[in-house]
């Protein structure tokens, strides 16, 4: 058989190569690792501002430049990094793979690719345009000395001595808003790159927009170090970051190994309402807020260099809110690259059948650890913000002359019969209340009484008959008029849940509840001239039989409308 040569279109094979879809951060960081791999210890990366101000619509991107103080590139370096498929040798740890990033991550964001550099005194451009090469149907460069037009770049980006500054121009349709994206590039890099700029010799320094990144170890590993290993889940206090696992081997196959090590970060609701965003922010717990991905799970490394982020493996670790704290990292280097079958942008691998399962027996139970922290401590602070808000609603109501059982609004009781009257009357109310309570817990004067004086004003119990949503309690023998509210109604129930979070809620639902016990209590206890007792008692026992039934029948609506009010999220618990 004779070889026979096949017709190559160039237009549409670098169109192919621009379409292998990165997201810009991912292109942007590929376009950064070559500046790590020509031995740069500073890489400065700008945005040039596209103004919409026309469109009414917020700033985005027009171009992309990526300077580095590394060794520059010569006239054969140029041409090779323009080559498809750069035949070269890596060196060890090189974080190049399939000698196709320039050109990939390039054109993935723009259809013109400038290279301004020097090595040994000697400068030169080369530059690519996917709008040539789709024209003259040839894949070519220009390549010479730095033309006028990109002079102002050269001088206002180049480093002293050899040095590059890359050019991403003519960008595509639809590039990230312009102060939003910064915010979220900066982040981005300061995890990818964290190891690199934490190292001892020849630390990386990486600056974007002008603001030099800080380095972010997603696993928070020093200070995990220096509080130890989580333990008991139920004892952890929700502040400190715990170790969940030393650092481990774990193989590959094929003689590769990788090393895995895990944390357990902290519970943001633990440090209170004012300082629970701070928190969040600090440890990056829960949702980026630019991509809304969760960033829990396993952080993958590649020559030290951070390729995936948040990495659950198929359900390894779990997508719910109490795996929010759980950090591990999977660390390899280049060895294992076809093992883990590691795609073109270096972003995403494959983990073998049999690596999954071992990576699972190793790491399933520190999940759970993890998990059950988390809800121990959500659990807690539930339990403190319940007994803060009751302390604040009932401070609240003690505050009010409705307290005191001597309080007789529009009754002038001065004579011994009359309050003789009114004493025996709340004295039969309290033994009506008290016979209602199905809360056997609760069931009695005397425990009534107790509550009466610790909380002043409001008890909760755990039903009433007829399923009521309150009744007035007068606590004769402490003169203190109290209020019972009955938890087990779906409405009170669902109300005082949306109020969790919210202190000044409770303190709505407290006085409301009381409001109503109170005037129910002045009506029936004081003996008003003209006024029939028993007909008082059938009006407020129907009123409330009516507003409890009507309350189950809102409680969904009115629940959600509370939990809008408060603000309270689940996210928190």
């Amino acid at each position: 058989m004779d070889k026979v040569a096949v017709p190559t279109n160039p237009g549409r094979l670098i169109n192919a190569v621009a379409s292998i879809g990165y997201d810009p951060e991912v292109a942007l960081c590929d376009l950064i690792d070559n500046c790590l791999d020509a031995d740069a210890t500073f890489v400065r990366v700008v945005l040039g501002r596209e103004s919409q101000d026309e469109n009414g619509q917020a700033d985005t991107v027009r171009e992309y430049i990526i300077a580095d103080n590394g060794i520059g590139m010569n006239r054969d370096t140029l041409i090779n990094a323009f080559t498809l498929g750069t035949e070269r040798d890596y060196a060890p740890h090189s974080l190049g793979k399939f000698g196709i990033g320039l050109k990939s991550a390039g054109l993935s964001l723009g259809r013109e690719i400038v290279v301004l550099t020097q090595q040994n005194g000697d400068a030169l451009c080369a530059k690519l345009s996917l709008a040539h090469v789709e024209q003259s149907g040839k894949y070519q460069i220009d390549l010479g000395g730095i033309p006028e037009e990109y002079s102002s770049h050269w001088s206002d980006h180049r480093f002293e001595g050899d040095c590059t500054v890359l050019l991403i121009r003519d960008l595509h349709d639809g590039q990230p808003g312009y102060a939003k994206f910064i915010e979220y590039l900066r982040r981005y890099c300061s995890v990818v790159y964290h190891r690199f700029m934490d190292r001892e010799e020849k630390p990386l320094r990486i600056e974007i927009e002008g603001g030099e990144l800080v380095p972010f170890d997603p696993l928070w590993l020093n200070e995990a170090g220096q509080n130890g290993s989580l333990g008991d889940p139920g004892e952890w206090d929700g502040r400190t970051v715990r170790r969940l696992l030393e650092e481990a081997p774990i193989s590959l196959g094929d003689g590769s190994v990788a090393k895995i090590a895990a944390t357990h970060l902290v519970h943001p609701p633990t440090f209170g309402k004012a300082q629970q965003r701070e928190i969040r922010e600090k440890y990056a717990v829960d949702h980026d807020p630019y991509t809304r991905r969760p960033r829990h799970g396993f952080y993958v490394y590649r020559n030290d260099r951070v390729i995936a982020l948040a990495e659950r493996f198929y359900g390894i670790v779990g997508n719910q809110v109490p795996n929010w704290a759980f950090r591990a990292r999977l660390m390899f280097d280049e060895s294992a690259d076809d093992v883990l079958s590691l795609d073109v942008k270096k972003r995403h691998c494959q983990l073998p059948r049999q690596v999954r399962n071992h990576l699972k027996a190793m790491i399933s139970t520190r999940v759970t650890w993890s998990a059950d922290a988390w809800k121990a401590a959500g659990k807690r602070e539930k339990n403190q913000q319940r007994a803060s808000k009751d302390e604040i609603a009932n401070e609240s109501i003690a505050k009010t002359p409705v307290s005191s059982l001597n309080y007789s609004p529009g009754a002038d009781l001065q004579d011994d019969a009359s309050i003789a009257e009114k004493n025996k009357r709340q004295e039969d109310i309290s033994a009506e209340t008290v016979s209602a309570i199905q809360d056997t817990k609760v069931a009695s004067s005397e425990s009534l009484d107790e509550l009466a004086e610790k909380r002043n004003v409001v008890a909760s119990v755990e039903g009433l008959k007829a399923n009521a949503m309150w009744l007035p309690y007068p606590s004769v023998k402490l003169g203190k008029a109290e209020t019972v509210v009955n938890k087990a109604h779906s409405w009170v129930a669902e109300a005082y849940s949306a109020a969790e979070i919210e202190p000044r809620i409770t303190v709505v639902l407290h006085h409301l509840f009381t409001i109503l016990a109170r005037a129910e209590l002045e009506v029936r206890s004081i003996p008003y001239q003209d006024l029939n007792q028993d007909q008082t008692d059938r009006i407020f026992d129907r009123f409330r039989k009516k507003a409890s039934a009507f309350g189950e029948e809102l409680a969904e609506d009115l629940a959600k409308a509370l939990t809008d009010i408060s603000g309270a999220d689940e996210d928190d618990v």
